[in-house]
């Protein structure tokens, strides 16, 4: 039999015999492993979402810096500690070297680096709109960084599979600090060093055969994982249990809307925006703009595409704060609810997405049942229509009890029962002294359920009156735009 036949078969003899060495082997380079990747997370995830999140001086060195160190060397790793935990050292009282807490440090900062780089590229990666819908939707603090972590769940895992990897395969560092002292800082890979420069390669054959195979099941996992052919547990957020409601059709005057017994009361709030201006690049959209909207009414803006109707929702929402002029809310007001014109879904199905705001299951419930989710509750929202994103996303927004509503185009992709039941909502707010001002470009929506019409023809042209007052006007380019003959 040849030496490599041999070498094998007396290996897989040591692993299944469960050999003491290797047992206590295998369990302390999991042991260290684990322990280096867990506080890598704890505190690479945190010191990610800070850089990749926020803008400060020096924060393209930074990241250039963890980049850098993602790929630091080993051994490099191992001298440098060696010198700070050695006696003559700065940490040498700690008498820390050649000891297991010297190897956890060397694995956790060889880990540390790629996680805090994976969380920076991951954050960095999500659009603009979700951190716009965190805000329009009042999360903040500990809340929008769950939300943010639910996000990018995905991309954490790999880091943290990557960060496994090179921690549990890592030789350099740790036979530098550890010593791979038999029975305390011997583990998979430095003990396999250590047999092969003895010529005994039947141990060193079982450990490698070991680490392999744990390499394999972790990855495994993660392929799993990424193609959801198992969920842990723990990455479901909400109930995933069916609720059953009466369905309702178009809702008519007499319809009891659920929402009326767990919102009976809303603080009005109204807007001045005095002389507002708006410039990309050099081209002007919005040029000295003052209006003032008041509570108890529906605002719709009208008019030709690329106006800066959106813009103007937008300023008034405080996503965009690079204008000139001045917009007050009386009495003052953080939260901005703001709906987009092509609302962000969050990861997850529906239910996931209005769990998100409230736990209170009465008014989520009430929610679904207004907004007609009965069907979609279980729905991962990639599956959505556009129709069914856009009523999830005014459910959302509504959950969080808003003292008005900015909405863009709330009712774009809906169909006809569905426009008729977010018309009905908005009314029955409106008649509750909400401030609701939204774009459209359904003219006949305009004269069906706005109090106001705002009619925005560009620049400084914007002219507010009633229904009667727009639709019957004699300047010739607001019929113009209606009667659909105004140029592009």
């Amino acid at each position: 039999m040849s030496t490599f036949t041999d070498g094998f078969l007396q290996a897989f003899k040591l692993i299944l015999s469960a050999d003491p060495e290797i047992v206590d082997i295998t369990l302390f380079s999991f042991q260290l492993s684990f322990g280096a990747i867990i506080l890598a997370l704890i505190i690479g995830i945190p010191a990610g979402l800070v850089i990749g999140h926020y803008n400060f001086i020096g924060k393209n060195i930074l990241t250039t810096l963890v980049n850098t160190l993602t790929g630091f060397p080993p051994v490099v790793m191992g001298v440098f500690l060696y010198v700070i935990l050695s006696r003559t050292g700065p940490l040498g009282f700690l008498q820390l070297l050649y000891s297991p807490v010297a190897m956890l440090l060397a694995q956790f900062l060889l880990a540390l680096p790629i996680i805090i780089s994976t969380t920076i590229q991951a954050v960095a990666g999500l659009p603009k709109e979700f951190f716009e819908t965190l805000s329009s939707l009042g999360l903040k603090g500990k809340n929008r960084n769950q939300v943010i972590i639910r996000e990018i769940r995905s991309s954490l895992i790999i880091g943290g599979v990557i960060g496994f990897g090179r921690a549990i395969s890592e030789v350099g560092a740790i036979l530098i600090v550890g010593g791979n002292i038999r029975w305390h800082t011997r583990t998979l890979t430095t003990a396999s060093v250590l047999e092969i420069s003895r010529g005994s390669p039947e141990l060193a054959i079982a450990l490698g055969i070991i680490l392999l195979t744990v390499s394999f099941l972790v990855n495994l996992i993660l392929h799993l994982f990424q193609y959801s052919i198992i969920r842990p547990t723990w990455l479901k957020f909400g109930s995933q249990e069916k609720i059953k409601h009466s369905k309702s059709d178009i809702p008519f005057e007499n319809n009891e809307y659920l929402i009326k017994k767990y919102f009976p009361k809303l603080a009005p709030i109204s807007i001045n925006c005095l002389d507002i201006t708006k410039k990309y690049d050099e081209q002007i959209v919005l040029n000295k703009i003052s209006i003032r909207f008041i509570p108890g009414k529906i605002y719709t803006i009208i008019g030709p595409n690329g106006v800066g109707k959106s813009t103007l929702l937008r300023l008034i929402s405080g996503i965009d704060k690079q204008f000139t002029g001045k917009i007050d809310f009386e009495p003052e007001s953080k939260y901005k609810p703001y709906l987009h014109q092509m609302p962000y879904m969050l990861k997850g199905n529906v239910m996931q997405n209005l769990n998100l705001i409230t736990k209170d299951k009465d008014v989520i419930d009430g929610v679904i049942h207004d907004f007609g989710l009965e069907e979609l509750i279980n729905k991962n929202v990639v599956n959505l229509s556009g129709g069914e994103k856009r009523r999830t996303a005014i459910a959302r927004l509504f959950l969080t009890n808003p003292n008005y509503l900015i909405l863009d185009e709330p009712t774009a992709d809906l169909d006809p029962a569905g426009v008729g039941r977010i018309e009905k909502i908005l009314e029955y707010l409106r008649d509750k002294g909400l401030l609701i001002i939204m774009t459209t470009h359904n003219l006949l929506q305009a004269k069906r359920i706005a109090d106001n019409i705002v009619i925005h023809l560009g620049e400084t042209k914007i002219i507010t009156g009633n229904v009667k007052e727009i639709f019957e006007s004699d300047d010739p380019e607001i019929k113009a735009f209606i009667d659909g003959t105004l140029p592009w």
